[in-house]
């Protein structure tokens, strides 16, 4: 069931979100972690925020 609100529903979809987070981020055991060095945009976070929200991926909120 979808948790995140219409707003970032508009703008990605989970295989969206996770194509967009792949280069920079991992996810093991469902806790996003950013590359060691990257600094993430404002697009990153908007993406960050609908998988925590919408799946209950943590963030490890560097």
């Amino acid at each position: 069931m979808p948790q995140a609100s219409d707003e970032p529903r508009e703008e990605w979809t989970d295989s969206t979100a996770l194509a967009w987070l792949a280069g920079n981020f991992r996810w093991p055991g469902g806790m996003l972690r950013v590359r060691p060095g990257y600094t993430p945009t404002e697009k990153d976070m908007r993406a960050v925020t609908y998988m925590v929200t919408e799946w209950d991926f943590a963030w490890e909120g560097r």
